[in-house]
């Protein structure tokens, strides 16, 4: 990050690209969707290319709205790329950054299952109690 300016440069509407911008800390600038002015392919390009110039910024995207700005970009990075990113990354050999397909161990990790056990202590007086369909004491369980 030393010595450059990073722009977050999205189709994303606007208001989304900035509250993102805002929650990571890192972007000096967004370019973004505005009404009905989509920030995507040719208009993204020109939008890079008139504040760094054409070759004056690098760029990492991974679909095919991306090409264009690949082309005007000094290096292209190629992250996770759909079908037609990763065939401009073949013939341009841009440097491609993968992302591990999640797995079945990743989802159940996601679950946090060793949440619910602690969450289900929360039950337990209202099970020893045997109040199992007593309304209030279910709504303070579920408050809880």
């Amino acid at each position: 990050r030393e010595g450059r300016e990073i722009v977050l440069a999205t189709g994303t509407p606007r208001k989304f690209a900035e509250a993102i911008a805002s929650h990571l800390g890192i972007f000096e600038r967004v370019l973004a969707t505005d009404g009905p002015h989509n920030m995507t392919s040719g208009r993204k390009r020109d939008s890079l290319v008139a504040a760094y110039g054409d070759g004056g910024f690098d760029y990492a995207g991974n679909s095919r709205h991306d090409l264009q700005v690949f082309d005007a970009a000094r290096s292209a990075i190629v992250v996770a790329p759909d079908r037609h990113a990763a065939r401009w990354q073949a013939g341009h050999g841009a440097e491609t950054v993968a992302v591990p397909k999640p797995t079945l161990k990743t989802f159940v990790k996601m679950l946090r299952v060793h949440q619910w056990l602690k969450n289900a202590l929360i039950a337990v007086p209202m099970v020893l109690s045997h109040e199992y369909f007593n309304i209030d004491m279910i709504w303070e369980c579920v408050l809880a």
